[in-house]
């Protein structure tokens, strides 16, 4: 059964515009994609089990440092930047118990209040993406997800295209 709604002229271009996105975007392989930002997060592995090792850089952590990066903090006026890598002959923090920590790089959704932030198209999800990349490690990046089981979301596109493709 048919029904006229009435719309403002404002948002009927913006169906319009989102409905054109979803019908001529690369949904990259998924009947209803939906686009979120991820990026590149330490993940902590167990002790030797990471690709990655870091000093800690916690208050108090330094407690726990090599005898020599410890003389090195208390002779630059705790100036951590003079530290060596610990990798380097010049420190031995891997081997001291609590200094350093153990991680793998993994590519996840972005945190830090954008964990749950979600985009129609992929457009408006690199337009948010290039204007806040400053909040994200390495600039973050765009990838597709599938609102398959959420009969909602799937119910809004269907309705937002049917909407601004009847209005035409």
């Amino acid at each position: 059964m048919a029904k006229t709604i009435t719309i403002s002229g404002e948002t009927y271009e913006f169906l319009r515009r989102t409905a054109h996105e979803l019908e001529t975007q690369n949904n990259r392989h998924t009947d209803t994609p939906i686009f979120r930002i991820y990026e590149e997060q330490k993940v902590e592995r167990r002790e030797g089990c990471g690709d990655h090792v870091e000093r800690l850089d916690y208050e108090g952590a330094e407690e726990h440092y090599c005898d020599a990066c410890k003389a090195i903090l208390e002779n630059t006026d705790y100036d951590y930047d003079q530290l060596p890598d610990v990798f380097s002959d010049a420190c031995d923090c891997r081997y001291s118990d609590g200094a350093t920590w153990t991680f793998d790089k993994e590519l996840l959704p972005a945190k830090g209040g954008y964990d749950g932030v979600a985009f129609l198209t992929e457009k408006a999800a690199e337009e948010y993406r290039e204007a806040n990349h400053y909040h994200f490690n390495e600039g973050g990046v765009v990838y597709a997800e599938s609102a398959f089981r959420n009969h909602e979301l799937k119910g809004l596109i269907a309705a937002v295209k049917e909407i601004a493709e009847s209005a035409a």
